[in-house]
């Protein structure tokens, strides 16, 4: 499975494909649904397979993700999971929004 995992929201897919593909020609080895769910899948057992087996969380920080429960969903069990959460800021946010975790 992949080293890191990168929850966003579908509102950001432009930003989050141009840095997967920048990742996976620096690193290799980055997790995005839209690349990585098999067609006809489970999606959300894939995704929970997918933080379990990971390192890492890049949480892509926008309003949009901010707003998202799937997104809620997925950070929350990397936090539960104990896996290293790393934020990248895409847009704008009001800082009073960001969960402390």
């Amino acid at each position: 499975m992949s080293a890191t995992f990168i929850s966003y929201s579908r509102n950001d897919s432009n930003f989050v494909q141009h840095l997967a593909a920048a990742l996976k020609e620096s690193y290799g080895d980055v997790w995005v649904d839209q690349q990585s769910l098999m067609p006809a899948s489970s999606w959300r057992q894939e995704i929970v397979d997918a933080i379990t087996a990971a390192d890492n969380l890049l949480f892509i920080l926008s309003p949009n993700s901010l707003a998202s429960p799937v997104c809620a969903q997925e950070v929350n069990l990397a936090i539960e999971l104990k896996k290293r959460i790393i934020p990248i800021v895409s847009a704008d946010v009001n800082p009073q929004q960001i969960p402390p975790d």
